[in-house]
């Protein structure tokens, strides 16, 4: 299975879980509901970006669109966070519910960044063809099919700056991330005595575990524009 595919089917069940999540909020997350319906739905929209940016076609999407979209949802997370804090991220059941929000903002913003660098990374890097034509996008190391070859992607300067950056703080992210999701699931185990074995615990679990695919899906996208 290629590269292509496997980010497609992380994206693909983190949209899935999100828009699940979005139509029937956890009750073990504080907040109000329409607040977690927000929430989730903009994890969802951006699960579908990051399938449209792993592929070709993915490349004629219009780029400002997106852009205000995504800096227009980390505005809203960093206002949660500094306007509602007490309301929204009271209990998310790990004890870090700023901190959470916070993340959020980041991820979303990244993503803006993301879309808005794109072109310039295309054009940052070489292609190839049989016949000397400018071949569609392709991202390196996942191999285009057909018989045109590929463009690498690569940034410079201080956009390569940025996303090296980015890359180390999603990597963080994916594994503070996924050790959460993985220490309370632990907690749910049948038999456990621990505080955090309740009914929401499992439902926290898996949030952490759909953000640490997606911060995980995100390292790699970014380490392919470096």
């Amino acid at each position: 299975m290629g590269l292509r595919w496997i980010l497609t089917l992380v994206f693909a069940l983190v949209t899935a879980f999100s828009v699940t999540r979005a139509v029937r909020p956890g009750a073990g997350h504080g907040g109000s509901v329409s607040a977690q319906r927000v929430t989730h739905a903009l994890h969802a929209v951006m699960g579908l970006a990051m399938i449209a940016m792993a592929w070709p076609w993915g490349m004629r999407l219009p780029v400002a669109p997106q852009v205000a979209l995504f800096s227009l949802a980390a505005v809203w997370f960093v206002a949660s966070v500094a306007l509602d804090g007490r309301g929204m991220w009271t209990h998310d059941g790990d004890g870090h519910p700023r901190l959470h929000g916070l993340l959020h903002a980041v991820m979303m913003g990244a993503m803006a960044w993301m879309v808005a660098v794109m072109p310039d990374a295309m054009k940052g890097g070489h292609s190839s063809t049989a016949d000397g034509a400018s071949p569609m996008a392709d991202m390196p190391g996942m191999t285009m099919s057909g018989s045109g070859g590929g463009m690498t992607m690569g940034l410079r300067g201080a956009e390569h700056t940025i996303c090296v950056a980015l890359l180390a703080v999603f990597v963080a992210m994916t594994l503070w991330w996924l050790s959460r999701a993985f220490d309370t699931a632990r907690a749910t185990a049948p038999g456990t005595r621990s505080p955090a074995a309740d009914p929401g615990a499992l439902a926290t679990a898996l949030d952490s575990g759909c953000h640490g695919s997606m911060a995980l899906g995100m390292a790699v996208m970014l380490l392919a524009m470096t």
